[in-house]
């Protein structure tokens, strides 16, 4: 009998055993588990019956095993199997990978300007791979980002769920025309979250190209440092007339130093109303999103060697007489140096908290994978 249920200790595919359920959605489940002879461990995608049983479902699955298998990218998860029948229904294996999503993150706080940057150059990286391979990944999202550990202790944003990308049809280098699963996508009408989408990938889902996605990183942008959607929470179908009809509001990131200006003008790049005026594609995004990450960190580094040579303000032994007017001028003293040496530090550190408000609470944005098919 076609598509039983996974449990833990099924054996997935004749290959995999199954050991805890990690992700459970309306259309399916992803398992932690185990090659049986290897040892290796990967990360099992399953069908639900559901799903199994509706044939456009079943294609999506197809679809984003060949996809991903299209793509050599270390900020991309990696298909290792896919298995079409056996018991448990369309088996997809990939990577595994550990760290909350960056989801968990921006639905729990705001993030600082100079981590979103650097989850953003990220995943236009693996945009970047993508797009060479002729894919558009349509549903890029904080939910759709794993925030992986790296062996440096550092962390590496790796984009996730090709269930609705798009295969581009091209002219491979023998001259043929690549349409390899471009059928499903024609038959799309409007695919993504609408938090994320462009206007025009609203309005003619079927041929969004790869500027869709650079929006997508805009518009997450907005959300992780501002702590609210670019149009607040509105949601169904009066977000989507507020998308088609009017520019997105400014971006507000609470600071006024320079770092802070040009991150929001390259946020409104990124989103801004007419196609025209954003970045085209992910190098142009990325290239100046690289040049605010090196003039961030050029600003922090003399800062943090200045801090070294700085010493402990001491005042003069106090006489035996005069004292009470002698302790004033000391405390005066003392407090103006102060001051001072922290307005340096607040300005050469581009003003790094000030001036924020707390975390706003937002509609929840992952819900909405899928607004209509």
């Amino acid at each position: 009998m076609p598509n039983q249920p996974v449990r833990s200790g099924s054996v997935v595919a004749r290959r995999y055993r199954a050991t805890r359920r990690i992700a459970s959605g309306a259309m399916g489940e992803v398992w932690e588990g185990v090659h049986v002879e290897l040892g290796t461990r990967v990360a099992i995608k399953v069908l639900r019956k559901e799903a199994f049983e509706c044939r456009e479902m079943v294609m999506r699955f197809a679809r984003e095993a060949l996809l991903l298998a299209r793509i050599q990218s270390e900020h991309v998860v990696r298909v290792i199997d896919y298995v079409e029948r056996g018991k448990h229904g369309p088996v997809l294996v990939m990577e595994l990978l550990e760290g909350p999503t960056f989801a968990d993150i921006v639905h729990r706080e705001r993030v600082p300007i100079d981590e979103a940057v650097d989850v953003a150059i990220d995943v236009l990286r693996g945009l970047q791979a993508m797009h060479a391979a002729h894919v558009i990944h349509r549903d890029v999202k904080p939910g759709n980002i794993v925030l992986r550990q790296t062996s440096d202790g550092r962390r590496r944003a790796v984009l996730i769920d090709l269930g609705v990308g798009r295969l581009v049809e091209h002219e491979e280098a023998d001259g043929s025309i690549d349409i390899e699963i471009e059928e499903l996508t024609t038959s799309d009408r409007v695919v993504g979250t609408l938090e994320y989408m462009a206007p025009e990938q609203i309005l003619d889902c079927q041929n969004a190209d790869a500027s869709v996605d650079v929006y997508a990183v805009g518009a997450l942008l907005f959300r992780a440092v501002s702590g609210v959607h670019p149009f607040g929470d509105k949601r169904g179908v009066e977000l989507i007339r507020e998308k088609i009809h009017r520019p997105v509001p400014p971006l507000r990131t609470g600071r006024r130093d320079g770092i802070a200006r040009r991150f929001e003008a390259i946020v409104q790049r990124s989103i801004a109303f007419k196609a025209k005026e954003r970045y085209q594609n992910a190098d142009e995004l990325l290239a100046d999103l690289e040049r605010l990450r090196r003039d961030m960190r050029a600003q922090i580094s003399p800062t943090l060697l200045a801090t070294r040579h700085l010493r402990p303000i001491v005042p003069p032994p106090l006489p035996t007489m005069r004292v009470r007017a002698r302790k004033r001028k000391v405390a005066i003293f003392a407090a103006a140096a102060c001051a001072a040496l922290f307005a340096a530090c607040t300005s050469a550190y581009g003003g790094a908290h000030a001036d924020v408000p707390a975390p706003a609470k937002a509609a929840a944005d992952d819900d909405s994978a899928e607004v209509c098919r």
